[in-house]
């Protein structure tokens, strides 16, 4: 629900902040850099393994979520969300 959403952005690949609406403690400047920082990073993973560029990324905490997709080829779109009761995924300590 939307009531889950913290934060959502447009973030350039550069760590640019292009749109953002937030609520909450989350610092705009330090979701920005921190977009950029896990884009760069998956994008290195994937061509390292032959995967290709960024698509897209979740990554599911323990308390909450944060869900990058490529937004065109210089930006992304970012949302923080709160940790959600099921995810649907199965793994390691995942509840369905």
């Amino acid at each position: 629900t939307s009531a889950a959403i913290e934060a959502a952005a447009v973030v350039s690949l550069d760590g640019q902040l292009r749109a953002a609406h937030l609520s909450g403690s989350l610092d705009r400047d330090r979701l920005a850099e921190v977009t950029s920082a896990l884009a760069a990073a998956a994008d290195q993973a994937g061509r390292s393994l032959n995967r290709g560029r960024l698509d897209q990324m979740i990554l599911l905490g323990t308390e909450g979520l944060v869900f990058l997709v490529a937004a065109g080829p210089h930006n992304l779109l970012v949302a923080v969300g709160r940790k959600p009761r099921s995810t649907g995924l199965h793994g390691p300590g995942r509840a369905t």
